[in-house]
């Protein structure tokens, strides 16, 4: 994903945009054949646990994770 098309999109507000961005870039670098998915492909994989890991109360603050793996997120886009 360019960083432009990055910006178009929107930053994340919550853990399911990040995940449905991430699906983008994925579907993106396949088309395109462009290896800056491998890091979204790794990193929807994490935050598909983290979003697990909130439903299922392991963090001691489930509303701080999801803010602390959106912002990363919104700052990976970025660089795409």
């Amino acid at each position: 994903m360019s960083a432009k098309l990055a910006r178009e999109s929107g930053a994340a507000r919550t853990i399911d945009e990040v995940i449905d961005q991430l699906d983008d870039i994925i579907a993106l670098s396949i088309r395109e054949q462009n290896r800056l998915g491998y890091f979204a492909a790794l990193y929807r994989k994490v935050t598909a646990k983290v979003k697990e890991g909130i439903a299922e109360g392991r963090f001691d603050n489930g509303p701080r994770m999801e803010r602390f793996d959106v912002t990363f997120a919104n700052r990976y886009r970025i660089v795409t």
